[in-house]
């Protein structure tokens, strides 16, 4: 049908939820939300999410990411999408919710990363936002590193 204008939900994020996510953005859906609970399509979401960043296309990016950070993803894949979801928030200028996002997960993300977004922040112009973000350095902690496996 037609779907101009209108909000799409779509029930699982592997290659086909991540197919029909660009199929109903080319056919115009304003808002694309997909949905799933386990691991893997997650990854394969968060996959596909990289390759619309490398192709500086973030609201493809943005869509794709919105079920993989949620808590029932695994800690590893929430960090990963986290981070790809607020550069695609930062390429967009969705700074009304890319500052939150980085003050809620801040210790997730990681200083480094948050240093980041800052320095790009202010590389594209965007001084007051760029300070915004370097302001919560101050206030994270560095994130302890986590073994690479159960044996340390």
């Amino acid at each position: 049908g037609d779907l101009l204008g209108k909000s799409v939900l779509i029930t699982g994020a592997g290659t086909i939820g991540c197919l029909t996510v660009m199929a109903a953005r080319l056919a115009g859906a304003t808002r694309v939300t997909v949905s799933d609970v386990l691991d893997r399509p997650l990854a394969k979401a968060l996959e596909e999410a990289q390759r619309a960043v490398e192709h500086h296309d973030g609201a493809a990016a943005i869509e794709l990411l919105r079920p993989v950070i949620v808590p029932q993803a695994s800690v590893e894949l929430r960090v990963a999408a986290l981070r790809v979801y607020c550069y695609a928030l930062l390429l967009e200028g969705q700074w009304a919710e890319l500052v939150p996002t980085l003050q809620h997960n801040a210790a997730l993300i990681g200083q480094e990363e948050i240093r980041r977004y800052a320095f790009t922040a202010h590389e594209l112009g965007h001084t007051v936002e760029a300070q915004h973000i370097g302001s919560l350095l101050a206030r994270t902690s560095p994130m302890t590193p986590r073994p690479a496996n159960d044996f340390g």
